[in-house]
């Protein structure tokens, strides 16, 4: 039997060296190319010289040009030598392929982008929890005997990878074995790397497969809690269950690569490389997105979260104020004024801040003579704004505040709240 096990937490970049690669002129035309902006996350965690300590000859290619390449092979799944003639030679591509998955380079490239997104949204680098599960893939005829089994449970001959993600379903770790090792069996290698690598992690959720010794194990030797997520008594098909569909939800992430749906690697490391591509290519299009249109979002208080979570209208709001990116609202000590920080800066600062007590009050002078929201056509105090697109979303100083009982919500929820947004001057 063979195995291979990958994790570990991310190691600290140095700033974006784009510059250093050597520039591309091949244009991008597949959906599995990196962007300008995803190429400016990845370049800081990839060398810019050979792979070889001994010299040898100047680079001829471009890394980015490389990584596209791996990155159409993972998502569409050809065999390296028919990778399309816009791309390096194949024999390249999988030398750095390989290369970069024997000496961590793709690890440490899995592992930042991971903190990067978690840090975007405003979590700890570190998690505190985590969900198991596994997952049986066919194998082809050019994985060999050794390395591959029969999963009687799922009645697939092949390999089994199994998985530890957070809690947002971002991997952790990943172990790559044949498909005769019971799930049980393989937690405890999962489980002991991950409490190595992530010791803040005391709470594991899994199901029924890892019911029994390994609950009691884990508990006395490792100090974990792994708490069984069962079926529903009256379950029938298919239903979302607490904690798990998470996990589930990963690993639906990772089979949008086709490369992952079926096992063609003849080493295991090399089905593990594949696995993280293609969770690298999903944390670099969701950092693209946070760099282009989402600032590093902010908690709103508990007092207000549970007053908007109350109600559908209510939740329905906070979505829309949580949609417009860049606003938080927080109380005002000693008060019952809340205050309404908006136009943050890359750096994270707050350039302009308001604060205003809700009552069931009319409209306050100064929102009288504020001219209407960004939609011209609609009346002041109309919720077009909230939610809106970020090349629409006002940008001028001055605000307005006006009862939410225009916006046709339950009467309810208008007499407790009023809602501050800006207007154009």
């Amino acid at each position: 039997m063979s195995f291979y096990l990958v994790c570990g937490q991310a190691v600290a970049a140095p700033p974006a060296c784009v510059s250093e690669h050597l520039p591309t002129a091949r244009p991008r035309r597949y959906p599995s190319d990196t962007t300008d902006t995803e190429w400016q996350l990845i370049a800081s965690y990839l060398p810019t010289g050979g792979t070889s300590n001994r010299g040898g000859r100047p680079v001829t290619y471009p890394r980015r040009d490389i990584v596209d390449a791996i990155r159409y092979l993972d998502h569409n799944s050809c065999v390296w030598r028919a990778l399309p003639v816009d791309f390096p030679p194949w024999p390249t591509v999988y030398h750095y392929f390989r290369t970069w998955t024997r000496d961590g380079t793709l690890n440490r490239l899995h592992n930042g982008l991971r903190d990067q997104i978690r840090t975007a949204e405003g979590r700890n680098t570190t998690p505190t929890a985590a969900i198991i599960d596994s997952q049986s893939v066919r194998a082809a005829d050019t994985v060999a005997k050794a390395s591959r089994g029969y999963d009687a449970g799922k009645r697939v001959n092949g390999r089994k990878r199994h998985i530890v993600v957070d809690t947002t379903g971002l991997l952790l770790v990943i172990l790559v074995t044949t498909g005769a090792v019971q799930d049980r069996h393989a937690a405890h290698l999962l489980l002991s790397a991950l409490h190595g690598c992530f010791t803040r992690v005391t709470a594991i959720w899994a199901d029924a497969g890892y019911a029994g010794q390994l609950v009691d194990w884990a508990a006395a030797t490792l100090g974990l809690t792994v708490q069984i997520v069962r079926k529903l008594a009256d379950q029938v098909g298919f239903q979302v269950l607490h904690r798990r569909w998470v996990v589930e939800r990963t690993l639906s992430w990772i089979t949008r690569c086709r490369r992952t749906v079926r096992d063609y690697e003849r080493h295991p490391e090399h089905h593990a490389a594949m696995v993280q591509w293609a969770m690298v290519i999903v944390m670099t299009r969701r950092l693209a997105r946070y760099h282009q249109h989402r600032p590093t979002p902010t908690r709103f208080p508990h007092t207000l979260t549970r007053f908007f979570n109350g109600h559908s209208s209510r939740r329905k709001l906070l979505a829309g104020l949580v949609a417009r990116g860049s606003e938080s609202l927080t109380p005002s000590s000693g008060s019952n004024r809340w205050t309404l920080n908006y136009g943050h800066t890359p750096q994270g600062a707050i350039k302009h801040s308001r604060s205003w007590t809700p009552t069931p009050a009319a409209t306050p002078p100064a929102a009288q003579s504020a001219p209407p929201t960004h939609a011209s056509s609609a009346p002041c105090g109309q919720l077009t704004s909230v939610g809106a697109p970020s090349s629409h979303r006002p940008t001028a100083l001055n605000e307005i505040a006006y009862p939410i009982d225009q916006a046709g919500l339950p009467r309810s929820v208008t007499d407790q709240v009023h809602v501050v947004l800006s207007a154009r001057k």
